[in-house]
């Protein structure tokens, strides 16, 4: 009879557990409030630009990720479509760490190289979320640098 005695304890020890809250969780998963080469990600405007109206995140935020997270200064409004950042700085000859990967609806950033085909890589609108996860490079239509 102590099963049921052990497996009533699991359940209780697992209910009484705290989830991990996903602000918290590394690696391949969420990291909203991510601290990488020292600067916390953020969601808003930092660079103090002001446009007509307010510069919202837009459904798609991949880009405005990249712009307030990524590069040293904020290219502009522009650059909240993925695509319009292989226009951005200049060519990269491929992946390599702090190079900006783009693809035709995602914009990325690379932590590392993995293997060829396969960097660690972090960026915004991920699952909405920011994550860093390994990433494969098929798809990448530009490399660039600031």
């Amino acid at each position: 009879m102590q099963k049921p005695c052990i497996c009533a304890a699991v359940v209780v020890c697992a209910l009484m557990t705290p989830a991990k809250s996903q602000e918290h969780v590394t690696g391949s998963e969420v990291m909203p409030a991510a601290s990488y080469n020292n600067a916390t990600f953020d969601y808003r405007p930092r660079h103090g630009r002001t446009y007509a109206g307010a510069d919202y995140r837009p459904h798609a935020w991949c880009g405005y990720f990249a712009r307030f997270n990524f590069v040293s200064r904020d290219p502009g409004r522009a650059f909240n479509l993925a695509r319009n950042w292989a226009r951005f700085g200049r060519a990269a000859s491929g992946p390599a760490p702090g190079v900006i990967g783009v693809q035709r609806h995602h914009v990325f950033k690379v932590i590392s190289v993995i293997s060829p085909g396969v960097v660690m890589a972090i960026s915004g609108n991920d699952g909405n979320a920011v994550r860093t996860r390994p990433r494969s490079t098929r798809g990448v239509i530009a490399w660039r640098i600031e």
